[in-house]
């Protein structure tokens, strides 16, 4: 069980690491202070993991920024992060 918790967790490291190179790289937010939306991580990890650990071309990686920034405008996770979390991974 622990080697499954282990394993699972460095996938999850990696694809969280993508999903901030993606979010630098491409939108230019690169600091903890203007980054927002950390509880959208989850299910951009979520979406990749269903995609293999890797999304095929840059429409949609382009699709998945364009959630992001969404989840920043709509200030989708400032309230009731865990309901909004569920529905999201619901609809994953």
């Amino acid at each position: 069980m622990y080697r499954l918790y282990k394993q699972t967790l460095k996938k999850t490291e990696k694809r969280v690491d993508k999903i901030l190179n993606q979010i630098s790289s491409r939108l230019g937010l690169d600091h903890s202070g203007i980054l927002g939306s950390v509880f959208a991580f989850p299910i951009m990890a979520r979406f990749l993991e269903i995609n293999g650990g890797i999304l095929k071309d840059y429409k949609q990686w382009d699709k998945l920024l364009y959630w992001y920034v969404y989840t920043l405008l709509w200030r989708r996770y400032a309230g009731s992060t865990e309901s909004a979390m569920s529905q999201d991974l619901n609809i994953l």
